[in-house]
């Protein structure tokens, strides 16, 4: 009642999760184990239906709903949604974020003024931010030529330029961090490097699981050595201390290259290991508050 009475603007980012990834962007109820493995359960038909409810009753109201999907399609949506592509950064943008980008593997835009490639690969990423941050540190060691050779492999491959981007910066990683970094498939969008080592290096089910499925379970010292490459590939980005945060288009991709590596029932068991792990890790955390509560622990 609020809503239809009074001018609001309710933006639901990252929509995509809603309907899964599926081509016709019509999720099923129950995530399959194909491409579209979810990091998040997609909506159910009657959940759809309730949002698609709720449009319904603000049409013609005062109040206005954006949402925000990295599909180039929610065809669900039917006529309800208008649709407005967003595109990229605009030239002088584009140069200015290169620039940024660059100078964090102490590389410049001029170190490639006499280089048409250098240009061509700046159009090639369409100003796409996301793209940009995780392509340009390639440069560090590689030309243009051979980055923009690479992209066009992906793309004739069928990848968009997002998982193109994705896929190319992760084949530059060491074979040690193409090994391990796709377990981060199953978070969200932090981790900690003490708390992964808990998980595969603690001699307990979950590091049976791992190394069975995986390899070797790296510690501490060697997930951050993992974390710190893929941040220097702008993949991940260092959010101080032990954390660092994943953007929101990682998981998902990672989340595909661990079940092209395991199977579908691997990433199963390592789920099934993951929910275990940290109820058990609440559980202890909740005990020590009550216990610091009553006065028996300090600090």
């Amino acid at each position: 009642g609020y809503l239809t009475q009074n001018a609001c603007l309710l933006v639901w980012d990252n929509f995509e999760t809603v309907a899964g990834y599926g081509s016709d962007g019509i999720a099923p109820d129950v995530a399959d184990d194909g491409e579209q493995a979810q990091l998040v359960q997609p909506a159910s038909a009657a959940e759809r239906g309730q949002f698609m409810r709720l449009v319904d009753e603000l049409r013609g109201g005062p109040t206005r709903v954006v949402i925000t999907t990295r599909k180039s399609e929610e065809r669900w949506l039917g006529a309800a949604a208008q649709k407005v592509e967003i595109g990229g950064l605009v030239a002088h943008d584009r140069v200015r974020l290169a620039r940024s980008i660059l100078d964090s593997v102490g590389k410049t835009p001029d170190n490639f003024a006499e280089d048409q490639d250098f240009a061509r690969l700046l159009t090639m990423l369409d100003g796409h931010p996301r793209s940009m941050e995780v392509v340009l540190p390639l440069l560090e060691r590689r030309t243009p030529s051979d980055v923009i050779a690479s992209l066009e492999h992906e793309t004739r491959e069928g990848s968009g330029l997002e998982d193109a981007s994705l896929e190319v910066a992760f084949r530059a990683l060491s074979e040690e961090s193409r090994t391990h970094l796709p377990f981060l498939g199953l978070f969200v969008s932090r981790v900690h490097t003490s708390v992964l080592a808990s998980f595969v290096h603690s001699d307990d089910s979950q590091q049976v699981a791992y190394e069975k499925l995986v390899g070797p379970s790296p510690d501490a010292e060697g997930w951050a050595h993992v974390l710190d490459e893929a941040a220097r590939h702008g993949l991940v980005r260092h959010a101080g201390g032990v954390q660092y945060s994943l953007h929101a288009t990682l998981p998902v991709f990672l989340r595909r290259r661990l079940r092209d590596e395991i199977g579908a029932a691997g990433v199963e068991t390592l789920n099934t290991q993951y929910m275990r792990f940290y109820a058990e890790f609440a559980g202890r955390r909740r005990v020590m508050r009550c216990t610091a509560g009553s006065g028996l622990l300090s600090g």
